[in-house]
């Protein structure tokens, strides 16, 4: 996974320690792996949304964190319906759990900026491995599902990258 030049793209935003996964997850291949990674990141997702729905000033932050938010319980019902494995808090990695940390004592415009940056990369991270698990997934159900999220986080990405821009002209 491309994390080093998501790290550092957040280095100036005091952000990279958060980001930082050992490097045996860095370089994760197994399909096992690629799921486990792609379980934190759900996870992760859908534990800021539920933060920003609450603490979010900025109202496109607030949009996309109600949005997020459902689709993750949707994504999450539909992994129950089909028998798999269930994202829980417990699978996000130590950075995705020291970010948390970040964003439950950051407020207003801080809050705004860390939720975005962190779903970006949570996004930019969700891609690939949804990518890697719709090509080799090891059940039909999990490449089915991965298959039909990969353009839902492509217009995510977008959605994030906007609200961004957005955020920076003030």
């Amino acid at each position: 996974m491309i994390r080093r030049s998501m790290i550092a793209g957040l280095a100036g935003a005091g952000l990279a320690p958060a980001l930082v996964r050992p490097a045996a997850a860095q370089q994760s291949t197994s399909s096992a792996d690629v799921m486990r990674d792609a379980l934190g990141d759900m996870a992760f997702a859908l534990a800021t949304s539920q933060l920003a729905t609450q603490r979010a000033e900025n109202a496109l932050v607030r949009t996309f964190a109600q949005m997020e938010t459902e689709e993750q319980m949707a994504f999450t019902e539909a992994r129950r319906m089909a028998g798999l494995t269930l994202p829980s808090p417990s699978m996000m990695d130590a950075g995705e759990q020291q970010l948390m940390q970040q964003l439950q004592s950051a407020r207003g415009a801080e809050f705004d900026r860390m939720y975005v940056q962190g779903q970006i990369r949570g996004h930019n991270e969700l891609l690939q491995t949804h990518q890697a698990i719709a090509q080799s997934g090891s059940r039909t159900e999990e490449r089915m599902l991965a298959t039909v999220a990969v353009p839902a986080i492509k217009s995510h990405l977008s959605m994030l990258q906007g609200i961004q821009q957005q955020m920076a002209r003030g």
